[in-house]
């Protein structure tokens, strides 16, 4: 199906992701390639990911007739997504570009005082805070493979881009909106806990290999054929010593709570070693998902990926086609509708709601059933956006049991106050600028209320196992009945349908699932995970990118429905070339650890301090030669080449290792990035709230309320004409919102509210 959009892309790879899913949802694309092609097999890869269903033409910057070119290219453009440097896109005058939306993507965003420093992945993922949790205490921290921070950055483009492009088409906003996206803050804005440990409890987080700072068992273990993931959160423990067919450890004083299986980690690791150690991967899992129903994964390679029967079935990939007419195949965009209804009598836009944050989705309403992380961040971006996002929590969501457990409890200063659970850190990180609704379901009562609710709502987004709404009485049929332009977005951790549809999923389990722990790692006898839930994180910005997607396709086709996204694919989206490269080769590539397969040098050194790193990229020769003038390295002729230096980087990274060594990592950083090359301290939560150039740029956002003080959490890595943050309110209280909603939105009477308080079919505090 064919959309009335039309999109010019220009740039690198986020904007090449962004286009891909402007591609996916029927528009025009017009890339314009600014740069010379990669004829590596590394780059033809990309190049087939990203560019597949896309008109395209060369434009030389340099040339003299190129600002006429873009010029005669953009008249007629809808939207441009422009990944250019900030001072190329002014020099181009992109502020007078003829597009009702402009999307500026740069590393650093439009202004402040690094928006002219140069970026790779790698150097984002360090001053993002990523990086320093990667990898063993004591070694070099690691870096991702891929274009992770790219490829984010891409997906929030694209959503503030059509949700902005509707907008004006409903005239909800005028023409000509300017978006800066930057990529440092996009990663910024992917953490879990990393700033708020250290705002909330004062503590800098920390990296611990293939092991979680704060939950044990939650890690990677060798098993006979490869190696096996489990991710033990204290509810799942009784469930796991069967799995273990080890009862009696349920009554054993040393793994009784998590803290005692934190302390006595070594021991429950040999045990976990002793019996698993000789079962293969396929064993493994069977015994963990389907007899015991506990968050397990294994490591594939990216063939195993390729062949998974759960992939195949569910019909992921599709055909691209190499130069040579070879098909290959590649990651679809991890969304889709599973059922479509056409016709359906659409609403208008309704008028802003009071409290409702300026911006694009003003007038979208949203019941949000979603819990843990992938779902809240994603409705999170909605209502940054102006979403009206009604979070609809159970009386238990907030109780005794998640306010004692250790392993999220996260509260200012330590101290858990009069009503804690209003005061957790991350649910407060992640439902800023919602409204709350606390009910009880299986109260009919409370079920009536949420029925009226959705009545009035524009999406319904869970992401709770596969049949969970169905059982809760909100399956997509019971949904339309109650409103027949509802659409209904699904998270679940394998899809809704396929042989693994009913696993238990957690993004640290699904990661190794989608290939890409067998790419990163020490060497190839050392895979690591990134200990991030990464798969959580690409959900929570894919769900907004399908939200918007949906309600596009509503406003432009009249078509309302289900749509579902799985945590698993959206993590094998994320390295979507590799499985093409794989394939062209026809061999796994490589762990590189921290270097690439073009640069050279690339990598993470050892600063002066006890945990100090700097990475750095040498992305040309041009970058080489600052790099060996800063710190004064002796040069060889060899190396005045990639090729040259990347077959002596053992060498070149020893001599860089002694010259960075006694240096400070973020003067260095500075000195290094005037000279030219890209270059990043790896950062930690409090280098991240103290960051100059994130001070400027007012990235942070202080938000408190009665029951929580002031407190600086991660903002949205969009701007809209120079603006982010208006009208942000901190998360609601725990039923803040009920009078509000069944009141003043569903129109029951004051009594009506007092007698169902009274009753506990609605709550404002946890039940017992």
């Amino acid at each position: 199906m064919t959309s009335s959009v039309r999109v010019v892309e220009l740039g690198g790879a986020a904007a090449g992701y962004c286009g891909r899913l402007f591609v996916q949802v029927g528009a025009q694309v017009v890339r314009l390639d600014t740069t010379t092609a990669d004829d590596t097999v590394q780059g033809q890869a990309l190049n087939l990911y990203l560019h597949g269903g896309k008109q395209r033409s060369p434009l030389d910057l340099a040339d003299a007739g190129a600002a006429q070119r873009l010029a005669t290219v953009l008249q007629d453009a809808d939207i441009v997504i422009a990944q250019l440097p900030a001072s190329t896109l002014e020099a181009l005058q992109w502020q007078r570009w003829p597009a009702s939306v402009r999307v500026a993507i740069t590393p650093f965003g439009m202004t402040g005082p690094y928006r002219d420093w140069q970026a790779t992945g790698s150097v984002l993922l360090a001053m993002g805070g990523y990086t320093a949790l990667i990898g063993d205490p004591g070694r070099a921290p690691l870096s991702m493979p891929g274009h992770y921070a790219e490829y984010q950055s891409g997906q929030y483009a694209y959503t503030a881009a059509l949700a902005t492009l509707d907008a004006v088409r409903t005239g909800q906003m005028t023409v000509g909106r300017e978006l800066d996206v930057s990529m440092l803050e996009t990663v910024l804005s992917l953490s879990q806990f990393t700033t708020v440990m250290w705002t909330h409890m004062g503590q800098i987080r920390s990296r611990h290999g293939n092991d979680w700072q704060n939950i044990y068992p939650l890690s990677l273990f060798r098993c006979k054929d490869g190696w096996f993931s489990i991710n033990i959160v204290p509810n799942f423990w009784g469930a796991f010593t069967n799995m273990l067919d080890a009862p009696e450890l349920l009554a054993d004083a040393r793994f009784a709570t998590n803290d005692a299986r934190m302390a006595h980690r070594a021991e429950l690791a040999a045990i976990i070693e002793a019996k698993f150690g000789h079962r293969t991967m396929a064993e493994l899992l069977e015994l963990g998902q389907r007899a015991s129903r506990v968050p397990t994964g294994i490591a594939l390679t990216l063939a195993d990926v390729l062949a998974d029967p759960h992939l195949t079935a569910r019909d992921v990939w599709q055909t691209v086609r190499s130069d040579a007419g070879r098909a290959l195949r590649a990651p679809a965009v991890p969304y889709r509708y599973v059922h479509k209804r056409l016709g359906a009598v659409l609403p208008a836009r309704r008028l802003a709601a009071a409290r409702t944050v300026p911006g694009p989705l003003n007038g979208i309403r949203i019941a949000d059933f979603t819990h843990v992380w992938a779902g809240p961040l994603g409705t999170r971006i909605l209502a940054d956006l102006g979403a009206e996002v009604v979070k609809i929590e159970a009386p238990f969501a907030r109780g005794p049991a998640v306010v004692a457990s250790s392993a999220t409890g996260l509260y200012p200063g330590g101290v858990l106050g009069a009503d804690p659970w209003n005061r957790q850190g991350v649910t407060n990180k992640l439902n800023r600028n919602k409204k709350g609704l606390a009910t009880n379901l299986k109260d009919p009562r409370g079920y009536a209320i949420v029925r009226e609710l959705i009545g009035q709502c524009d999406v319904v987004i869970d992401n709770f196992s596969a049949k969970a709404m169905t059982g809760m009485g909100f399956g997509f049929d019971e949904l339309l009945a109650m409103n027949p332009a509802i659409i209904h977005v699904a998270m679940p951790g394998y899809g809704l349908s396929g042989p693994y549809r009913d696993f238990v999923a957690f993004g640290p389990s699904v990661e190794p699932m989608s290939g890409l722990t067998s790419l990163m790692g020490y060497s190839d006898d050392e895979p690591r995970t990134t200990a991030l839930a990464l798969p959580d994180a690409i959900a929570g910005v894919t769900a907004a990118a399908a939200v918007v997607s949906a309600l596009h396709r509503r406003h432009a086709y009249g078509e309302t429905g289900q749509l579902e996204l799985s945590l698993h694919e959206g993590a094998i989206a994320m390295i979507g070339e590799y499985f093409i490269e794989q394939q062209l080769s026809g061999v796994q590539p490589p762990r590189l650890a921290n270097r690439h397969p073009t640069f050279a040098p690339h990598g993470v050194y050892r600063c002066a301090g006890e945990d100090e790193w700097l990475a750095l990229a040498c992305v040309d020769d041009a970058s080489w030669r600052a790099l060996v003038n800063v710190l004064c390295l002796t040069d060889r002729p060899g190396w005045v080449s990639q090729d040259g230096r990347r077959a002596d980087q053992d060498a070149i990274d020893a001599a860089i290792g002694v010259a960075v060594r006694s240096r400070d990592r973020l003067t260095l950083m500075h000195e290094l990035q005037r000279a030219g090359v890209a270059a990043g301290a790896v950062q930690y939560a409090p280098d991240l709230l103290d960051d100059a150039h994130l001070v400027a740029r007012a990235f942070f956002a202080p938000l408190g309320t009665a029951q929580l003080e002031k407190i600086l959490f991660p903002g949205l890595p969009v701007c809209i004409d120079g603006q982010r943050g208006a009208g942000w309110c901190a998360a609601p209280r725990l039923g803040e919102h009920n009078a509000e909603i069944v009141v003043g939105m569903l129109g029951h009477s004051p009594e009506a509210l007092a007698q169902w308080l009274a009753d506990g079919v609605l709550w404002d505090r946890p039940s017992i």
